[in-house]
């Protein structure tokens, strides 16, 4: 039997007993063909008592084969369907990870997520900063914009211990800039130095202009901490301002297609996902960088569009004075800890100790003996049978001693 298909089976007959009748007898059939054979008479005797189980449990546990599906294999394939009804529906059922996988024409087959390459959002500018003269040149550009938004790539979700991988910065619409550092192992194109990038970019990252722009910026800013880099002025954390605003999904993807319907290549099309998990930074510097490039250039584009829905619904002040000065706070906490008085609380746990010895000794006064207080059943006993208390509540073990209880008595 198989109680969790409805499948009862004989009672008093487990697998084990199952497989020996069945090597014995081969079939359910032969079993009762030949019920005088069986031993011992125990289990003769339960087998007879629950023939009709026996041979129901049988029939619900075999497949019928000979059904009347009438079912044309190559009308199933995908083959001339409108993608982007699909992709709508898909947007509004949350589809988000199956987005990436739907065919891009008709006749295709559909994609694994090891195969969707990465595809910059429509008329995307990218570049990958692999040289001095071109640091040089993305340095300018942004110390001449108000703002730009940036993103990491790091090996490791645990922001106090992840190496940076790559920095993507957007200082405009369409245009980000990525800069590999990190990146390991055959083929991969050079890279600048670590020290060199940091260095160069710190003062326009500490400066406070241009405006920053991040999405689940506390986590960059932790990492970048790491490095003695301190980013100030961070104006615009558009996971912050989807939690305000209380969208279904903080992600950054997901965000991208409900707000401006823009398809993200998915972090698991580069570094796989489970026991097959890369790191990123054994993924090649191009497809980090179209990938980062999209995160920063996306990051802005979706601080304007959640920025006026924030004005709309008359929360920029609670984002702009409370939200966003709070994030620098908590990640000077998260990395410095709370220092705590363990002279104070010494204390406090002497004196709370004399207190608890104190009033113990009023209860045993009270009772007339000793007893473990922290015992329900003992404190039980002495409340409700020795003092007579009324109590409503009784448990399976006795008179519930629950806070609750105790509180009513109290009054």
């Amino acid at each position: 039997g198989d109680p969790s298909d409805n499948i009862p089976g004989v009672p008093g007959i487990g697998e084990k007993t199952a497989v020996r009748l069945i090597q014995q007898f081969g079939t359910i059939d032969q079993i009762y063909a030949n019920i005088d054979e069986v031993t011992p008479a125990k289990l003769q005797a339960l087998l007879k008592q629950n023939e009709v189980i026996a041979r129901q449990s049988k029939e619900l546990a075999t497949i019928v084969t000979q059904t009347p599906v009438t079912l044309n294999l190559d009308d199933c394939q995908i083959s001339h369907y409108d993608r982007n009804q699909a992709t709508e529906l898909f947007r509004e059922l949350e589809f988000f990870s199956l987005l990436p996988k739907l065919p891009e024409g008709e006749e295709a087959a559909p994609e694994t997520t090891t195969q969707v390459k990465t595809k910059p959002p429509p008329q995307a500018d990218y570049h990958t900063v692999d040289t001095t003269p071109a640091l040089d040149e993305l340095l300018n550009r942004l110390s001449a914009a108000k703002s730009f938004a940036f993103d990491l790539e790091t090996t490791s979700l645990n922001a106090m211990s992840a190496e940076m991988v790559g920095i993507s910065l957007s200082p405009a619409p369409g245009e980000a800039y990525y800069i590999p550092v990190g990146h390991v192992g055959w083929g991969q194109v050079e890279q600048l130095p670590l020290k060199q990038v940091i260095d160069r970019l710190k003062p326009p990252l500490e400066d406070a202009t241009p405006a920053k722009l991040a999405h689940n910026g506390k986590y960059d800013m932790t990492v970048l901490a790491e490095y003695g880099v301190t980013v100030n002025n961070l104006t615009f954390d558009t996971m912050v301002a989807a939690y305000l605003l209380s969208e279904k999904s903080l992600g950054l993807k997901a965000l991208a297609f409900s707000k401006l319907g823009i398809e993200m290549t998915p972090i698991t099309a580069l570094i796989g996902s489970g026991a097959k998990q890369i790191s990123m930074s054994l993924v090649e510097v191009n497809r980090a960088a179209d990938y980062s490039c999209a995160d920063a250039d996306i990051t802005g584009q979706l601080a304007e569009l959640l920025k006026a829905e924030l004005h709309q619904q008359g929360l920029w002040q609670l984002f702009s004075e409370v939200e966003m000065p709070l994030v620098p706070v908590l990640l000077h906490m998260e990395r410095n800890g709370v220092a705590l008085d363990t002279d104070l609380l010494r204390q406090m746990s002497h004196r709370l100790g004399e207190q608890l010895l104190k009033l113990e000794a009023e209860i045993y006064n009270c009772v007339g003996h000793h007893f473990n207080i922290n015992s329900p059943q003992q404190l039980s006993s002495v409340l409700f049978q020795e003092l007579k208390l009324p109590s409503a509540r009784k448990t399976k073990s006795g008179y519930s001693t629950g806070a609750s209880v105790l509180e009513e008595l109290r009054e």
